[in-house]
């Protein structure tokens, strides 16, 4: 079993990039934000989509069982997040949801480096994720980051196709 790489070994980090925890108040702009994105996310079959679209009451009792929100801003917008659960299994990423007008600035790369080092801060076992299994580029970035395929790819949901994919931590001893 090959080690996971260490962060200085992670693509580069973007110093104009700051991922912080959302909270509560934060709640109407990541309603927001979800009912821009995830509607047009035309390569997801759209019950999946419908499902992403959260209200603010949402948002806020997803926080009150346990997700945390973790997101950037741009000229003091919300830019894109994530959303992590503490499992059994170790930290699970999901929902990433980036701004159209912010693409291809490297806020996913940051919040990808952010999951990692938040999961090794409250001492998860590993970081997990779902990648569509034809998102070529996603499963780049997550490899490039010491995650593997774990298991078979399933069907999340009919006609989705995913692969979880599990970076183990390694703890300080």
């Amino acid at each position: 079993m090959s080690m996971s790489p260490k962060i200085k070994d992670f693509p580069p980090e973007d110093e104009d990039i700051h991922i912080e925890e959302l909270t509560e108040k934060d709640a109407q702009e990541i309603s927001k934000l979800l009912a821009l994105v995830w509607p047009q996310a035309d390569h997801i079959p759209r019950a999946w989509r419908q499902k992403r679209v959260l209200t603010p009451d949402q948002v806020i009792s997803e926080m009150k069982k346990g997700f945390h929100y973790f997101g950037a801003r741009f000229d003091n917008h919300l830019a894109g997040f994530y959303k992590t659960l503490l499992t059994p299994e170790g930290l699970l990423g999901e929902h990433q949801t980036v701004h159209p007008d912010y693409r291809h600035r490297g806020l996913v790369r940051a919040m990808y480096r952010q999951f990692v080092r938040y999961a090794e801060q409250i001492g998860a076992s590993a970081n997990l994720c779902n990648i569509l299994v034809e998102h070529e580029t996603m499963r780049t970035l997550v490899e490039s980051f010491g995650f593997n395929p774990h298991g078979n790819p399933y069907e999340q949901a009919p006609g989705m196709l995913v692969q979880l994919y599990k970076r183990p931590i390694t703890l300080p001893a």
